[in-house]
């Protein structure tokens, strides 16, 4: 048995090494590389590129602008009607081009909603989140209160918006997000 484990700890060590040489050689006569994605761009292809192309931003729990979009898209929606938060996300992406969404974040600012909600109207459910066999659902109740609310939402929501923006310009473009 002692013979056994002394010849496969014997055999250990060329057997590294040639899986390490065998690593080294194929990584070295391998195309491209680790940085190649980082090329600069040709300038035929820049000029082919629409002018002012940038990636979206990303939509972020606690973002009075993320935030206040939300809330513009839940006021558009039909009232009284069940609907897939999913398709209200994709509806979020669909009205913000600039903009990426994801149901989390949605999710959360429709629970601060809820309870935005619960502390101005007590007792009165009219922002229902729920689920069925395809997802979590959003219904919202129609009302008298419902408009004026989220008009208010909104209005606080554009003020933090402004804050934000106001100690973003005279803080060195520093933000929360640095």
């Amino acid at each position: 048995m002692v013979t056994f484990l002394v010849r496969r700890l014997l055999l250990m060590v060329p057997t590294l090494w040639v899986i390490g040489t065998l690593t080294f050689f194929m990584m070295r006569f391998a195309p491209g590389g680790p940085f190649l994605a980082e090329r600069d761009i040709p300038q035929a292809a820049k000029e082919q590129l629409p002018p002012n192309i940038s990636p979206p931003q990303v939509a972020r729990s606690g973002d009075p602008f993320a935030s206040l979009r939300i809330v513009v898209g839940l006021a558009r929606l039909t009232r009284n009607v069940t609907h897939q938060l999913r398709d209200v996300v994709a509806a979020l992406n669909a009205a913000y081009l600039d903009w990426s969404f994801r149901e989390d974040v949605v999710l959360a600012e429709l629970t601060q909603l809820q309870s935005n909600w619960s502390i101005s109207f007590h007792g009165e459910d009219r922002i229902v989140i729920g689920a069925n066999e395809r997802g979590r659902t959003l219904l919202l109740v129609d009302s008298t209160k419902m408009t004026p609310f989220l008009i208010s939402q909104a209005q606080r929501l554009a003020d933090a918006c402004d804050a934000e923006l106001r100690r973003f310009s005279l803080g060195d473009g520093i933000t929360t997000d640095n």
